[in-house]
């Protein structure tokens, strides 16, 4: 029996990691993962400010009155 390349106590960091994290896969147009480093952000520090920073505003806008609500028509993903 071969000895497995892992220790226990590795594998149940990886899988208490796990439990602590949402996985998202996406696909952009070619050229954004370009565009992003040329930021000097990493790519998954850059997604991650970008989208707490959009679901912030979104929260925002739903905790204002309905009279003045923001305008989600300027988000591409929202219409």
């Amino acid at each position: 029996m071969q000895k497995p390349k892992t220790s226990e106590a590795q594998r149940r960091t990886v899988a208490n990691y796990q439990e602590k994290v949402d996985r998202v896969n996406c696909r952009f147009p070619k050229g954004t993962k370009q565009r992003i480093e040329a930021t000097g952000s990493t790519i998954n520090a850059f997604i991650i400010k970008v989208v707490e920073k959009e679901l912030e505003w979104i929260e925002e806008a739903e905790q204002t009155p309905t009279d003045s609500k923001k305008n989600f028509s300027d988000v591409p993903f929202m219409n």
